[in-house]
């Protein structure tokens, strides 16, 4: 294995140069949905034009019912057209639900991520959405030797808990021409990657074409409790009788709300530019598996359909008070650019040529949920996707039509577990920063036995 190139070294010091607003694979629409500047009544009203929103409009369409959703900015323009577009079902939340994969717990967790999946890919084809999926799975890799008995494990468990899993060992790796840093991890077959950018607009099509009455550039202002709830605007406001907060990581911050139940935090994500015909050879990879490390702040990648790969994660930033923001961090890109050079050492001249950064929403069991609030009952949330998203936005959305609606759904009961709230701040951006700390050492101390054993000193 060789090291980083002369020119990569000195093309990575300018990353800063790369950064992006939003993201590589999102902009602005060309069809902007106007504002709202009058005052509607409607049978309920979604706020938030991400993949949950949608998904929540698009179920209330389907039940028949009059649908609003405003949006603060554009569609897309939250967290869901900054992933890294992995969709799979399971998260770092199967590290504890596969414990005891015998127990009730995991085998309801099973069936979730099970569901899941299933809901996603029905939801693509049923809008008729292109958005580059490639249907590939995605493996939760070992890149240490270390790794290999903890993926092993979990492959087992997963398996006894009844969720469809693989386990591969290195000759399995080597079999299917993964990248040679790959050692081997548990592979799940359902899923895939795809283009979230794409994915989100397609829904917003979709929504238009549903008869979702879409508002963007449209912030909320108050949310009036009562039965209907009024939601005011700075020119209009929505009168209905069901209300659904679908804002991500903006819910306690742009509208004051779960505060203590969900935590902002700050990822990156980067592309590379084209790989050559020669690169693509040396790298193998044909059939692009979606690639997850199992540090304990987790690498993704994942090879385009444009022959680019993305990647996400590797260093995870809490932000003091929810406050998403906004601007270029050298601590989340040069380690995650770092990670990708020792992960790929054959694709050393190639190019990293965008960055961008977006914000996930963690609750302290690290598993989707959702809250009613309001006298009434009909104030509904949905948050807490933990950074891997793609997949449970569409099963949320769902299950929050169907709450909307006075119907049952299999997944209600769990996605409204009790759980315990976040602390206060400051102790809790305290007590996560330093605990995200401690993750960076130890997967600092992993980085430094891989670089020992390639010879990179």
């Amino acid at each position: 294995m060789t090291g980083t190139g002369p020119a990569n070294r000195q093309g990575d010091e300018a990353l800063h140069q790369r950064f992006l607003p939003l993201s590589a694979y999102m902009t602005a629409p060309a069809d902007p949905c106007p504002p709202l500047s009058t005052d509607i009544v409607t049978d309920a009203v979604v706020i938030g034009g991400g993949w949950t929103g949608l998904h929540a409009a698009l179920s209330l369409r389907e039940k028949g019912m009059d649908v609003a959703l405003v949006e603060q900015f554009h569609c897309g323009y939250g967290g869901s057209g900054r992933s890294g577009g992995h969709l799979v079902g399971p998260g770092k939340e199967m590290r504890r639900f596969f414990k005891n994969p015998d127990s009730d717990a995991a085998r309801q967790y099973a069936r979730y991520i099970a569901r899941v999946m299933d809901i996603a890919e029905a939801k693509l084809s049923a809008y008729g959405i292109e958005a580059d999926y490639i249907p590939s799975g995605n493996l939760f890799g070992a890149t240490h030797p270390k790794m290999l008995q903890e993926t092993a494990a979990l492959a087992q468990a997963a398996r006894r808990a009844g969720f469809e899993v693989e386990h591969w060992d290195e000759r399995d790796c080597r079999t299917r021409e993964l990248p040679t840093a790959w050692l081997g991890g548990m592979y799940c077959p359902r899923g895939g990657t795809l283009n979230p950018g794409k994915y989100v607009l397609g829904l917003r099509d979709a929504a238009k074409r549903a008869g979702v009455k879409l508002f963007e550039n449209t912030p909320v202002t108050a949310i009036e409790d009562g039965q209907p709830a009024i939601l005011r605007t700075p020119e209009g406001s929505v009168r209905a009788n069901r209300v659904i907060i679908a804002a991500g990581t903006f819910t306690p911050t742009t509208l004051k709300r779960l505060t203590n139940r969900v935590a902002t935090f700050r990822i990156g994500a980067f592309e590379t530019a084209p790989l050559s015909e020669f690169q693509r050879d040396r790298l193998g990879w044909p059939n692009r598996e979606g690639l997850v490390s199992m540090h304990n702040v987790i690498e993704a990648y994942r090879l385009t359909a444009q022959g680019t790969i993305v990647a996400n994660t590797k260093r995870i930033f809490a932000t003091f008070g929810n406050r998403p923001r906004t601007r270029y961090e050298p601590g989340i890109f040069e380690p995650m650019v770092r990670g990708f050079r020792d992960r790929f050492p054959e694709l050393r001249d190639v190019a990293v040529e965008s960055l961008w950064a977006g914000w996930c929403g963690l609750t302290p069991d690290m598993f989707p949920r959702i809250e009613v609030a309001g006298k009434h009952g009909n104030i509904l949330s949905g948050i807490g996707f933990n950074g891997h998203g793609v997949a449970p936005t569409a099963a949320m959305g769902e299950t929050l039509a169907c709450l909307a609606a006075g119907e049952d759904h299999p997944h209600l009961a769990l996605l409204q577990r009790r759980t315990m709230p976040w602390p206060p701040e400051p102790i809790r951006w305290l007590a996560v920063s330093t605990f995200l700390r401690w993750l960076d050492f130890g997967d600092a101390i992993t980085d430094r036995q891989l670089r020992r054993r390639a010879g990179q000193g």
